[in-house]
């Protein structure tokens, strides 16, 4: 048999070697994870920007959720500073409004009063008074009517000037996005000319070791597909600027509807004399300026009455203490206020000629927006003509380069073209392919303008 003695030796050495195996494992993890860091510390620094573009990239919309352009320009509208403190405006129009026609409504106030003075055939009293005074305005010469009158119509410019806002909101909002769209459509022109020229220069370069091709003209070929290089980081710069400005616009990332080309309700073809008449009568800018002259010429018609007098009912009632008496008494009184202004230094005379000359400034204002807009609007209209012109005619253009493009590579491959020939037709294909890009959202650009213009983009 096994002494005790034995088992309680055999039990240390087991709990040892046990303590001993726990250490080492312990060490063996730390070591493990110490590693782990240190190989985590050194990624690259290529896949450290594809790491961090990766994440960026989760916060933006993919293509397929893309914000078109019409619910971007309703987004721009209802979440701009702009807006909201036009909003502010028509509050505080709304509450002089109020204020207006509060002159024509019962006024009621709580006084108190405490006087000494004759008290009788003798003596002198201290009377103490508390009451309340009730007053109506009975007759006042238009001067509360004109007063309504004036505020209404400010908050019709404010609100007008609220639209003006939103409108060009919108419009700002709208331009931005039809110009990324139109970098994005020229990026992917300078993609294919960059393609092109890789494909080209690829296939040049196994021909230069065999002595089918030149150096200068490997050479060429790498100086276009350069050149495409760089166009290709301008307009990624560009793309990436107006998101930027458009996201700034509507308070979120955007993505942009590529393959969706918008549309207005707007002809050019069809907008005429008459659309120019209607545009300068509901141009926001204008109504604000209608309505501020009616506000102005309500505001002298005040002025010139503010020497008639103004008729007021008015009843007290109120308890006095006269310490003559030592008691209170109660008192109640009615009657008819009315006051005349007859002496101001001059105030009253002035503040007719202030609203005089207010009045006149506002009406050469007007006509100076009217002739203003008429001009913006008809040299838009015609812009709009010319460039749906040179649109028809580029797209023509761009078929017919196409078609030369395509013949020059035939008569390449048969020997009876040289290289730089055909680079120089496929560089030019492509540049008419640029400039029908440009006019098309340029077209829309000026659509976009006019709609503004005539007061209907925000509709």
């Amino acid at each position: 048999m096994i002494s005790k003695e034995t088992r309680d030796k055999s039990c240390d050495s087991n709990t040892k070697t046990w303590w001993l195996l726990c250490m080492w494992a312990g060490i063996f993890l730390v070591i493990v994870i110490q590693f782990s860091r240190t190989d985590a510390q050194a990624a690259t620094p290529q896949q450290a920007v594809e790491l961090t573009a990766q994440v960026a990239s989760d916060d933006l919309p993919s293509p397929r959720n893309c914000i078109p352009i019409k619910a971007a320009m309703a987004m721009s509208a209802e979440r701009s500073p702009n807006v909201f403190a036009s909003s502010a405006i028509v509050d505080r129009a709304r509450s002089d409004a109020t204020i207006a026609r509060s002159l024509a409504r019962p006024q009621i106030s709580v006084f108190g009063r405490t006087q000494t003075g004759d008290g009788g055939l003798t003596g002198n009293a201290l009377e103490n008074q508390i009451g309340l005074r009730a007053s109506q305005r009975i007759f006042d010469f238009g001067d509360a009517r004109l007063a309504r009158a004036s505020s209404k119509a400010r908050i019709n410019a404010a609100m007008s000037n609220r639209l003006s806002v939103e409108i060009q909101t919108v419009r700002q909002t709208a331009i931005s996005y039809l110009s990324a769209l139109e970098a994005m459509a020229r990026l992917n022109i300078i993609k294919d000319r960059e393609s092109y020229f890789q494909n080209l220069l690829t296939a040049n370069e196994n021909a230069l070791k065999n002595g089918y091709v030149t150096r200068s003209q490997v050479a060429e070929i790498s100086a276009n597909l350069a050149d495409a290089q760089a166009e290709r980081i301008e307009f990624e710069f560009l793309v990436d600027r107006f998101a930027h400005e458009v996201s700034i616009d509507i308070n979120q990332p955007v993505a942009f509807c590529e393959n969706e080309l918008p549309s207005f309700a707007i002809s050019e073809l069809e907008f005429n004399d008459v659309d120019v008449e209607a545009a300068l009568l509901n141009n926001p800018d204008i109504m604000r300026a209608n309505e501020d002259i009616d506000a102005l010429d309500s505001d002298r018609k005040r002025e010139r009455l503010n020497r008639t007098p103004i008729i007021e009912a008015v009843g007290i009632t109120s308890y006095s203490y006269i310490d003559q008496r030592n008691e209170w008494e109660y008192r109640d009184r009615l009657g008819v206020d009315v006051s005349i202004p007859l002496l101001s230094g001059s105030a009253l005379s002035a503040r007719v000629r202030g609203a005089d000359a207010d009045l006149s400034r506002a009406k050469f204002e007007r006509e100076q927006i009217r002739r203003e807009l008429h001009e913006d609007i008809t040299l838009t209209h015609r812009d709009l003509l010319s460039i749906w012109a040179q649109y028809e005619r580029r797209k023509h253009v761009e078929a017919m380069q196409l078609e030369k493009f395509k013949a020059a590579k035939l008569e390449f491959e048969s020997g009876m073209k040289t290289l730089p020939d055909l680079i120089e037709d496929r560089l030019e294909y492509e540049q008419s392919r640029l400039v029908t890009e440009s006019l098309k959202y340029e077209r829309l650009r000026q659509q976009v303008n006019l709609l503004a213009l005539t007061g209907r983009l925000a509709e």
